[in-house]
């Protein structure tokens, strides 16, 4: 299935691993420092449980089987989101 089309699906644990890999860039560039505080900040500022959840579909285009992944949260937005917080916290990003 995910192989023949594209779908209205994404996967909500790439904002949160954005948010870590903004931070560092942040931390570690002068030169992009002030887009990456920028883009790390901003993202912080809209994840939500529904931002972390597995898999987002407004439009419902998942088959009833695989419905349930848009019940969950990602594992590796958990990880990434308090990751990206603490690293930020510990560098005086914010």
């Amino acid at each position: 299935m995910w192989q023949n089309g594209t779908f209205p699906v994404c996967w909500g644990e790439v904002a949160a691993r954005l948010s870590l890999s903004s931070a560092m860039l942040a931390h570690r560039s002068q030169e992009h420092r002030p887009e990456a505080l920028a883009l790390a900040q901003r993202m912080f500022g809209s994840l939500d449980k529904e931002q972390l959840r597995y898999m987002k579909d407004p439009e419902q285009s998942l088959e009833r089987p695989l419905q349930y992944m848009t019940n969950l949260l990602s594992g590796d937005a958990l990880a990434y989101y308090p990751a990206a917080y603490w690293y930020g916290k510990c560098h005086n990003l914010w």
